[in-house]
């Protein structure tokens, strides 16, 4: 069996029951879930139990019977592991109900293991299963598979757009149309239209994908036919240039269009005394913050030319903190660009603008960005 690099798998599939109904009961639909969970071959599963203090394999009967029902408003969860000797909770799939959100509920499988033979066509059909034994009670409000690990590394576009559940790194999504037709706008950051462009442009460009729609609701999209972590990085990034082109996914929080990144608030920063050179410093930061308006636009006025020039990487201020760099905060992002080659010939390591409300904005943030920072 060979392993694949290091790295883990999260399936997750998010249920909305179209109406709330008695789930636990013999006939309901918490045994036919508890099914799913034993009858799966992506990976062997026990319950923990709390008597014997170790995993032990269980009955979809003795599940039911031990499953124990919070009180109104609390999550109700039930955790299923693989057995192993060194590390017992590896891997596991995981039932959660919360009565908070009227009948929502998620399913999620955790491979930190997985090997080769844990293919895509298990992973799909399993998803397939499920959907099959959920779909006439519930809505499918969102499901993917998303690979995660530290050798999954390429450059990015910029600005950051937020992906919602279409998830930064799915290899696999999969959308419900008639939950979209039912609540079009309550889709964590995402909309019916923009799932819309998606699908028009799976159908309508070329593109290396695998596109499987069933009983005219579902539409599954499979991003990689590998599960190889050495060929991730080139197929993911695919994947990300293929929504920026064609889906209109809306701005990251902490960017704008020009992709800038939105560092603090000058609210948030301490205001140094009068009798200092420098306006601000921040805790987080070993940094002087100066903030800055003279009368050119490319030049530094003389004054303050000479005060960086001056300026020490060992600085203290009063209170012990260490100052090892100047940034510069100034009034817009054109004066930004403009000021940037004098104040760096001065020894300031970046600049800033600040807008209306007071945010401050890298123009060059740090990343690994397809556009240079």
């Amino acid at each position: 069996m060979k392993k694949n690099a290091s790295g883990n798998i999260s399936l997750y599939l998010r249920f909305k029951l179209k109406e709330k109904k008695e789930w636990i009961t013999e006939d309901g639909l918490f045994p036919k879930i508890v099914n799913i969970m034993l009858e799966q071959d992506i990976v062997p599963l026990h319950y923990y139990s709390l008597e014997d203090d170790r995993l032990v394999p269980i009955n979809q009967k003795e599940i039911i019977e031990n499953y124990i029902i919070t009180e109104e408003g609390q999550t109700r969860s039930l955790e299923l592991y693989r057995e192993q000797s060194d590390q017992p909770f590896d891997d596991g799939m995981e039932f959660s109900k919360s009565s908070l959100y009227g009948g929502e509920f998620v399913l999620c499988l955790f491979l930190n293991s997985f090997d080769t033979e844990t293919n895509i066509s298990k992973l799909q059909k399993f998803i397939w299963n499920t959907i099959d034994v959920m779909k006439n009670d519930c809505y499918l409000e969102g499901g993917e598979i998303q690979v995660m690990s530290p050798h999954i590394d390429y450059l990015e576009p910029r600005p950051m757009r937020n992906f919602g559940v279409f998830v930064k790194k799915a290899i696999i999504n999969i959308f419900d149309h008639a939950y979209f037709e039912a609540f079009p706008d309550k889709l964590a950051g995402i909309k019916k239209y923009q799932v819309d462009e998606l699908i028009q442009a799976l159908e309508t460009k070329d593109h290396p994908y695998q596109v499987e729609k069933r009983e005219d609701r579902f539409t599954m999209v499979t991003w990689s036919d590998t599960l190889q972590i050495d060929q991730l990085s080139d197929i993911l990034s695919k994947r990300e240039d293929f929504f920026y082109e064609n889906v209109s996914l809306p701005l990251d929080l902490y960017f704008n269009e020009e992709g800038d990144k939105k560092i603090m608030n000058i609210h948030d920063m301490d205001l140094l005394p009068e009798e200092y050179f420098f306006t601000y410093t921040h805790r987080n930061y070993k940094a002087a913050f100066k903030a800055y308006a003279g009368p050119s636009d490319t030049e530094v006025d003389e004054d303050s030319a000479e005060q960086l020039k001056k300026f020490d990487k060992s600085m203290e201020l009063e209170d012990g903190r260490k100052i090892n760099q100047i940034l510069l905060i100034v009034t817009s992002r054109k004066l930004a660009l403009s000021l940037e080659e004098h104040a760096k010939s001065l020894g300031v390591s970046k600049l800033l603008y600040v807008d209306n409300d007071k945010n401050l904005w890298d123009i060059y943030p740090k990343g690994n960005w397809k556009i240079k920072s």
